[in-house]
This record gives structure tokens, sequence and C-alpha cells, in this order.
């Protein structure tokens, strides 16, 4: 059976990657991920997607722009588009479902369960527009308010990892992602939407030249801290030269976010 095509567009780099390795992981998918808004129209016209996971606030084009650039062509027109972003909080995503254009949206950082029943709904078809303009969600006057938005809310969805819960005998559990509050070097504080109860974790996470790196620890505890919030915390089975060199820099990259 033929793989259903989804081109993934959003300027980061790591989240682009993480979200492409569990989709693929499904065996249902072939991924292309864009990390510049200026090449995503070109890339949907040469990969020709059956549908787009489209990031809304991108420093060189908005998404809006791209939606826009996409239906106003004969041979994207009829690609469903799924906006994510930052800009909008969990509850608004709850409360709205569907903005400006009638694009489903999805808010940053996206349970994995969500994301795949997201694309499963919408891939057949399913445009969600209200209009035939497919009228982007941002343009115009409301450019400014997104940016606003999109800036004092990027930091929360930094520093995403995929996950997999193991058992005994390395078999697989559940997967989803989580977003690090801390880190050192002999392990990391998770942040997840579900409790982890396993013993044994695999982290997973992007690298040098996009590559994704596991990382393979131990689960120390896992607690619920809030709604539809859980922090887990995560001890490093071992540190060779590659987990070393890649948490050094998460390290460096967590710093940076805080402001050290």
């Amino acid at each position: 059976m033929k793989k259903k095509k989804i081109l993934i567009v959003d300027d980061e780099e790591s989240l682009a990657t993480v979200f492409k390795s569990l989709i693929e992981h499904t065996g249902k998918y072939e991924v292309c991920k864009e990390t510049r808004g200026s090449r995503a129209f070109n890339a949907a016209k040469q990969f020709k997607p059956d549908l787009v996971l489209l990031d809304i606030m991108m420093p060189d084009i908005d998404g809006g722009e791209v939606a826009k650039q996409l239906k106003e062509d004969a041979d994207t027109r009829d690609i469903p588009i799924v906006f994510i972003s930052a800009a909008i909080t969990k509850e608004e995503e709850n409360e709205q479902g569907i903005i400006k254009g009638g694009h489903p949206i999805l808010a940053k950082p996206v349970p994995i369960e969500k994301l795949l029943a997201t694309i499963e709904k919408y891939i057949n078809g399913e445009t969600g527009l209200d209009d035939k303009t497919g009228e982007p969600p941002v343009n115009g006057n409301d450019n400014g308010r997104w940016k606003d938005r999109r800036q004092h809310r990027r930091v929360k969805i930094l520093n995403l990892l995929a996950y997999e819960c193991m058992d005994e005998d390395d078999n697989q559990l559940e997967r989803g992602m989580g977003r690090v509050l801390d880190v050192s070097q002999s392990g990391l504080l998770l942040e997840t939407r579900n409790l982890i109860e396993s013993k044994s974790i695999l982290l997973s996470a992007s690298g040098v030249q996009e590559d994704l790196i596991d990382i393979k620890g131990k689960v120390v505890y896992s607690k619920n801290s809030g709604y539809e919030t859980c922090h887990t915390g995560v001890e490093f089975y071992k540190n060779d030269e590659q987990t070393h060199n890649f948490v050094v820099g998460l390290i460096k990259a967590f710093n940076v976010q805080k402001g050290h």
C-alpha cells in the first residue's frame, strides 16, 4: 500500500526532526521537512504531499503567506493544511478548534496521539475550510499580535524530546513527547502529558546534522504536577562520547534559553 505523504514546515529544526521521526515510526507515512517558510511552496510542488503541517510564525515568511501561496496554485490548492503554533494556548485550541480561514490549529507542544489523530482526520481530503478562499489565519494587521505572542511563548516549546517507555526486555510500552525542564550531566527533568510508570526510558532528540540521537535512562521518579502535566526524573544509564557531547550541547542550549 502506497504511503501518504506529509510535509512539515517549521523553522525549529529539532522539533521538525522529532515530529518527522514520530510520524514515520507509524509506518503509514512518508515525511519531508522544510525549515524555511520561503522554500515551503516549492517543496510542496516537488514533494506533492497529501497534507501539510505548517508553523504560523517563521522568521522569513509566515505560515499564513505560505497557505495563501498553496491555495492560489492549481497543483496545491486542495492539499489539507494543519497549523501548529506556539502562538495559541491549549485553552484557546480547545475553545476554538478552527480559526480564521477554516484551517485546524494545534498548540505546541502537541501530544503525539493528538497529532497522529489530526493527521488521520485531515489527510484524506478534509480541509476543514468553511469557505473556498483558504484564507490564512495571519495577515495584515494580525501579524503583530501573532508575533508578540510567539515571542513570549516560544521559550515554552524549546528542548522537546521524543520518548519511548520500555519494559525489562526493552519492549516498547508507549511513546510520546516531553519538554526538558532541567538537565545535567547525569540526568534530566522531563515534563510530559502522561504519567510515566515504566522504569526504563529511551529519549530521542535532534543532534549533529539533524540525526536523531537516542539516550537511554532510568526513571527515578514520576508524579502528577497539575492539570495534564507530569514531571519525570531520568538518570542516564551511561555517558559515552556521543551521549556526553549531546548532553553538553543540550545544557548550553538550555542555559541560553534561561538567559544564563
